[in-house]
């Protein structure tokens, strides 16, 4: 996400759910650091489990960010779609149109905006994190 604050929201969703925000938890401000992040942190034997994607940030939008982090994981790490990061997009847009932007993009789920504490409960559960 491009805002500060959702930045610390989240966060503190995840704590409240039990997450280590040290050792557990990245944030980044652009779309084209969030490739960086995740072609980083697979060079050095990392992987993510789950990515929340905002749909909406400047340069970059979610969308081509998660076309380009499936992209390096399909093409550049081999991995299986099992294997790989569930992407979860949020989006303030929740018609029909901006899901299946999400999903023919990669996303494996597309949550509207405000997402509260309940919303990141279901989701984990969902997709069984």
């Amino acid at each position: 996400d491009d805002e500060s604050f959702c930045h610390t929201a989240s966060k503190q969703i995840l704590k409240s759910l039990g997450y280590n925000l040290d050792s557990q938890v990245d944030s980044c401000i652009s779309g084209e650091l969030a490739v960086e992040q995740v072609r980083q942190a697979y060079s050095r034997g990392y992987q993510y489990q789950l990515i929340f994607m905002d749909f909406n940030m400047d340069g970059m939008n979610g969308i081509e960010t998660t076309r380009q982090i499936r992209r390096f994981l399909d093409f550049e790490r081999g991995l299986p779609r099992e294997q790989q990061p569930r992407i979860v997009g949020v989006t303030g847009h929740s018609t029909e149109v901006f899901i299946e932007m999400g999903r023919s993009a990669g996303m494996n789920l597309v949550q509207p905006k405000p997402f509260y504490r309940q919303d990141v409960k279901r989701v984990l559960e969902q997709l069984q994190l």
